[in-house]
């Protein structure tokens, strides 16, 4: 069984993002830090349920056929999705996954 409480590094991967770009989110408050240790401070079940809501610029990426992180923006600017939230200077960027979805139904 997978443990209830998650680190940075851990939930990174759930979300298929860097360490550093995780820690911009849970800097942001959108992550609640609530776990016993400080190795383990996020809720397995809130990264599953931010997941389900958010999307993230490395699986646009993939799933749009983008050669570039940095064109996402554009591409889905282009389709009427614009972000949700702007971390790190702009440099880190969540998308609604319902808007996102709806624009990449049509690749492929």
């Amino acid at each position: 069984m997978p443990d209830e409480f998650i680190g940075n590094a851990v939930a990174g991967e759930l979300l298929g993002i860097t360490e550093a770009f995780f820690i911009q989110i849970a800097n942001a408050g959108l992550l609640t830090r609530c776990g016993p240790s400080p190795l383990k401070q996020f809720k397995r079940k809130e990264i599953e349920e931010f997941a389900r809501t958010y999307i993230l610029v490395p699986e646009i990426q993939r799933r749009a056929g983008l050669s570039r992180a940095r064109d996402v923006r554009a591409w889905l600017a282009e389709r009427g999705v614009k972000p949700e939230f702007e971390l790190g200077d702009g440099r880190y960027i969540v998308f609604r996954r319902a808007l996102a979805d709806r624009a990449l139904a049509n690749v492929g």
